[in-house]
């Protein structure tokens, strides 16, 4: 129920602080991102993922990526590593997108071969009826 104060303080603007969502508060964001020819992905720095992505076709982002410093606690290292929380450090890396979209497809064809052998199990002990996805 509306009570006649709060009827009264309709269309006024709040005096009370503004909020950030407890999930939306370290989120970083960049600048100057080529979206149209390279997909991009933060990739944290731990047991050679950095390495593990440029076998696959990723490259560390270039300088001229801005990174929104009003988020970040401490700052962008010269080597391009964001400190992400509880001491591990990310990088800013992409990939082309004809190489992104390839490895897409590809998993992809993994999980439609999965489907099929879900939905094409022939019947045998203990194993009977019908799975579909739809």
């Amino acid at each position: 129920m509306i009570t006649e104060d709060k009827k009264a303080t309709r269309g006024r603007p709040s005096t009370r602080p503004k909020r950030k969502p407890v999930g939306m508060a370290h989120r970083l964001k960049f600048n100057n991102l080529d979206t149209d020819n390279f997909h991009y992905r933060q990739v944290n720095d731990e047991a050679g993922r950095v390495a593990m992505f440029k076998e696959g076709g990723y490259e560390i982002a270039p300088e001229g990526t801005a990174i929104d410093q009003s988020r970040l606690e401490g700052g962008v290292a010269a080597d391009g590593m964001i400190s992400v929380g509880n001491g591990t450090k990310a990088v800013l890396m992409r990939v082309p997108k004809p190489i992104y979209e390839e490895d897409q497809e590809a998993k992809q064809d993994i999980v439609d071969g999965q489907i099929e052998a879900i939905e094409n199990s022939p019947e045998s002990e203990g194993n009977y009826g019908k799975v579909t996805i739809k």
